[in-house]
């Protein structure tokens, strides 16, 4: 078998900086951002820069995930789309 020319590690690195490079400053819009899921993917998403608005009908679950990573914290939250019909 041949030598391998990268390891686990660079290529890591390669797609955390090409991520890093679409993301930075883009803006970007979560549906459903304060699920199990939805947080995990506004977490990284600000990781790699992006300015993130998100949707949802409130916070699923308590405790819950959005809330122990006080994710509303770094980002644009729309929680209910009565807030935006009513007001």
């Amino acid at each position: 078998m041949g030598k391998q020319s990268g390891s686990l590690e660079s290529v890591g690195q390669i797609m955390k900086t090409s991520l890093s490079d679409f993301y930075n400053g883009k803006k970007v819009f979560i549906t459903g951002h304060t699920s199990f899921k939805g947080t995990w993917l506004c977490e990284v998403l600000s990781m790699f820069g992006a300015n993130i608005t998100g949707y949802s009908f409130g916070v699923p679950t308590d405790p819950s995930l959005f809330d122990i990573c006080q994710t509303e914290k770094r980002f644009i939250p729309i929680m209910e789309i009565s807030e935006i019909w009513i007001n």
